[in-house]
């Protein structure tokens, strides 16, 4: 039986946290030994895993303590598929696999435009971002990005041709039958019976969801169109959207 291992910071409500839950529960229908490999057993997500899904914690706090953990990890566990997300992980994660020598194959996939997340959210330097990446990147057995957009840049800001580079889209509407019907009372429960339009947006308060337009572009709806905007996630954008949702009276 062939194993694969999914390797995350941790299991927090996020994108690629519920793209690797969906992952690992397919893999396991298919037959195949799924271990998820954790810097921290931690996130909301675990009880919603597949019971038969193995869940690794490597301990560790910092991510310059992941290269040694995963060394021994990989070494031990010698899994065939080392599947990556979110950098930096994917390339201090590529470093542990070169030290033992290429056990398996191992793949990364970015789910972020990282100019954002990683530029202009931490400020992190645009020279070193390119270097460590094209120095790591480059060694291992793919690259994937979950969308065209990520993919050109990750392109512009590691100067990795576009060539080795794919583009594998997540999975859509994988929990939801497509049979399945909501009644009046059940929208009323959910979203109140005041409003003829819903509009619902799910993701983390954080400045590449760029929530902020969305709410300035709500504001600017008719009354008459009688419409109700749901955001619904946490982050650290938290304070300022709901100061600015308070500051147009949309409240």
């Amino acid at each position: 039986m062939k194993k694969i291992s999914l390797t995350l910071p941790s299991l927090i409500g996020g994108g690629a946290e519920r793209f690797v839950l969906y992952l690992a529960d397919d893999w396991i229908k298919r037959g195949f030994s799924v271990e998820i490999v954790l810097m921290e057993r931690s996130g909301e997500l675990i009880p919603l895993l597949n019971p038969k899904v193995k869940i690794i914690n490597l301990g560790a706090k910092r991510i310059r303590n992941v290269i040694p953990l995963l060394y021994k990890y990989i070494k031990s566990a010698k899994p065939d598929v080392i599947l990556v997300g979110m950098w930096p992980l994917t390339s201090v994660s590529i470093v542990a696999w070169l030290l033992t020598k290429k056990v398996g194959k191992m793949y990364v996939i970015d789910h972020n435009q990282l100019s954002e997340s990683v530029l202009n959210e931490l400020n992190f330097s645009a020279f070193y971002l390119k270097y460590i990446m094209k120095f790591t990147y480059l060694f291992s057995s793919g690259i994937m990005a979950v969308s065209h957009g990520v993919k050109k840049d990750l392109c512009q800001l590691s100067g990795i041709n576009e060539k080795n580079i794919k583009v594998i889209y997540n999975p859509a509407a994988t929990g939801v039958p497509s049979n399945v019907k909501v009644s009046n009372n059940e929208k009323i429960f959910l979203w109140g019976g005041e409003a003829q339009y819903n509009i619902l947006t799910v993701g983390s308060l954080n400045k590449q969801k760029n929530h902020e337009l969305l709410i300035r572009a709500f504001s600017k709806i008719s009354v008459k169109l009688n419409a109700k905007l749901i955001i619904l996630g946490e982050g650290r954008e938290r304070g300022n959207l709901e100061n600015l949702i308070l500051k147009l009276e949309l409240g």
